[in-house]
């Protein structure tokens, strides 16, 4: 495992994260750095999560649009897995990336000297190691090392030294925040063979159904099987597809790539999915590359609607993707 999680924020929904603080900051399409979307974390205590295996080092990407500054004006925090925060990451009044230990309102250990002004994206990458005395904190704006210290203290929460938990945004109140949009998200730690340093400045595309894939064996609410799963954000049970028979298929060409070119560092496939009654049950991610057909593991679901994913970080082939593998792969799922 190398990318742990990634969002463009493309399906239109903030579920996409796993928690959130006291509000859950809203989907906008007002500002988008790549596709349609962003999240908004404007707001007194928006915050949003993700939960992470645990790990002592991570490589992150954010795309950030600021449009405000207060002094503790915080947009990314580290925690680990009690809910303590290690790091908080912030812009000062003027402009300026700041890196604070534990809370918004936490020792200051780092101020960066890039000016980031406010109603502009900028790609802030981040490479932190946490550790009591022999910690890292990186940062990157737009590709230039902007923050580099380390030999320090970045363990700002009581408990274990490592980092289970993501936030974007700030569970505090009013003048604590950043006002502004994230979009583009990734997280890296450092296993595996691919994926292992910096995310780099690249975006997140999205590819939506928009076809017949080689299996409809789904059951349609109403029309095609594929036009039933095509919306953004998803309509749930106004529009779905459905089936209680194991082994049951649906395949979906999708839309091709926006960008035309370029070196793709992982696909992922999401699902929205729920049990229709009380049990057991599983999903399994299908996709269909150069006539063969892929699947998953299990991945369990419920009875309510949660986004399940999976992250290929190589084509099913075991070979690096291309604009044309991605163009050319159908993306669905089968009932396990």
């Amino acid at each position: 495992m190398a990318r742990l999680k990634m969002t463009g924020l493309e399906a239109g929904h903030n579920a996409i994260f796993d928690s959130f603080g006291t509000y859950a900051p809203p989907i906008s399409a007002v500002q988008a750095r790549t596709g349609t979307y962003s999240i908004n974390i404007s707001g007194s205590s928006r915050a949003a999560y993700w939960t992470i295996p645990e790990r002592d080092e991570l490589y992150c990407r954010y795309g950030l649009y600021p449009t405000g500054y207060v002094a503790t004006a915080t947009w990314a925090q580290l925690f680990n897995g009690a809910g303590a925060i290690h790091l908080s990451f912030g812009i000062t009044a003027v402009g300026l990336i700041e890196v604070r230990l534990g809370a918004h309102n936490g020792a200051v250990i780092a101020t960066g000297g890039i000016v980031l002004a406010v109603d502009a994206w900028y790609c802030v990458e981040l490479h932190v190691v946490i550790h009591d005395t022999d910690g890292v904190v990186q940062v990157k704006v737009d590709g230039i090392l902007d923050i580099d210290i380390s030999g320090i203290n970045t363990a700002g929460g009581a408990g274990a030294a490592t980092i289970m938990k993501v936030g974007i945004g700030a569970a505090q109140a009013v003048n604590q925040y950043m006002k502004g949009y994230i979009d583009d998200i990734v997280v890296n730690d450092i296993t595996g063979s691919y994926n292992t340093s910096w995310p780099g400045r690249g975006g997140i595309h999205y590819c939506l159904p928009a076809d017949i894939g080689a299996y409809s064996e789904f059951t349609p609410s109403a029309g095609d099987n594929w036009q039933c799963v095509d919306e953004r954000p998803p309509t749930e049970d106004t529009d779905y597809v459905e089936s209680d028979t194991v082994d049951h298929r649906d395949l979906y060409a999708l839309t091709d790539l926006i960008p035309v070119d370029g070196t793709i560092s992982a696909v992922q496939w999401i699902c929205r999915a729920k049990l229709a009654d009380a049990g057991v049950g599983n999903i399994l991610r299908l996709v269909r590359h150069d006539g063969s057909d892929y699947v998953s593991t299990d991945k369990p679901i419920d009875t309510s609607y949660r986004y399940v994913t999976d992250i290929m970080e190589l084509a099913p082939d075991v070979t690096a993707w291309t604009v044309a593998k991605v163009n050319a792969l159908q993306a669905g799922q089968k009932v396990s």
